[in-house]
């Protein structure tokens, strides 16, 4: 509506410059186009036009503006608590996977530490594991009772050849 506004706005001054032009080339209308200078031609409607639609694109500048930051504050929100959310869910990763991994871990090597020194009295935990650190466990525990069965095995060894020496020399 503005631009064909301006048009006709345009047109008119156009149609007064040309009248003014004519009356020009006319020696005899030469004064009456002079006195016509200040009054026709003249932009001041075309200028009034072009600052209403000037106005009107800063205003919309200015929305647009508003909401582009409207927008990058939310995307920059979103973004934030799309961090936070990870980083939390990390942490309780990083928690349950220590609880449940590396806390028997930790606990079946020193248990081991323990067995490799010679104390079978160590209780092996997480045996009543269904996973791969109850498997571990169960292992350690093979290995255990092996230990307590050799101690066995060799004080049965001991006591023969200690009654096989006795017998000896209860011999001779």
């Amino acid at each position: 509506a503005k631009v064909a506004e301006l048009t006709t706005a345009a047109a008119a001054v156009r149609a007064e410059e040309d009248e003014q032009i004519a009356l020009r080339r006319d020696p005899a209308t030469l004064s009456e186009a002079q006195a016509s200078i200040l009054t026709k031609g003249r932009l001041t409607k075309s200028r009034q036009i072009l600052k209403a639609i000037e106005d009107h694109e800063q205003a919309l500048v200015a929305a647009r503006s508003a909401e582009q930051t409207k927008a990058f504050n939310s995307a920059l929100m979103a973004l934030g608590l799309g961090g936070l959310v990870s980083v939390l869910l990390s942490i309780a990763v990083g928690f349950i996977l220590t609880r449940g991994i590396a806390n028997p871990i930790a606990a079946m090597t020193t248990a081991m530490a323990r067995l490799a020194g010679g104390d079978n009295t160590v209780a092996v935990p997480a045996t009543d594991r269904l996973d791969e650190v109850g498997a571990m466990a169960k292992a350690v525990l093979a290995f255990k009772d092996a230990a307590i069965k050799k101690i066995a095995l060799e004080g049965e060894s001991a006591e023969a050849r200690a009654a096989a020496d006795s017998e000896r020399q209860r011999s001779q």
